[in-house]
């Protein structure tokens, strides 16, 4: 059995994840760089170069993809991620003139937008707002929120997935998995 493990030189979901290709099975296993659901945490990656890399994995040709998150399926799964990205990219962009809060304001209009598109509607989760967000500077707009809340966001995805623990600050409490601030 063969095995090629890669990590990614482009920065799409993590600089932690990576990509592990069984080129005699044609399979491929994605880590969380490729989701089957609305996982697609965006905090600390870059939406273009997940497109592009997106494209590049799907030129393995692999017959079966298991996702770091989601049921295992077929290439398919590249290719809607692939769609989802792209679609929200194009919505977004169509707001580039606009003023953040107003682009703030738009973001459960594309919600609907791209619920409404079987293909790609599992993706669309919690993270949406922020992965509107993340389009939007990456387009040159400027961000909805002080840092200080982006930060508190990737403490949340922390907490959540029991991983950073370096990122939690105090008035984070982990009850049933789920993050709860104080106060809030």
């Amino acid at each position: 059995m063969r095995c090629s493990i890669s990590r990614t030189l482009v920065r799409y979901s993590s600089s932690l994840d990576g990509w592990a290709w069984l080129p005699n099975e044609k399979s491929l296993f994605t880590g969380d760089a490729g989701v089957n659901g609305p996982d697609n945490y965006t905090g600390d990656g870059n939406i273009g170069d997940w497109i592009k890399t997106l494209e590049a994995v799907k030129k393995l040709g692999a017959k079966t993809v298991y996702p770091g998150h989601g049921p295992v399926g077929g290439a398919e799964l590249l290719d809607d991620q692939h769609a989802y990205f792209t679609a929200l990219t194009g919505e977004v962009k169509k707001l580039t003139s606009k003023d953040p809060s107003e682009v703030k304001q738009s973001v459960e209009g594309i919600r609907e937008t791209l619920k409404m598109q079987e293909r790609i509607a599992r993706y669309v989760g919690n993270f949406f707002p922020a992965q509107v967000e993340k389009v939007f500077v990456e387009l040159g707009g400027e961000p909805f929120l002080p840092k200080t809340a982006s930060v508190d966001d990737h403490a949340d995805h922390g907490v959540a997935q029991c991983t950073a623990p370096q990122f939690r600050p105090s008035s984070v409490i982990r009850t049933n998995a789920a993050p709860v601030r104080a106060g809030k």
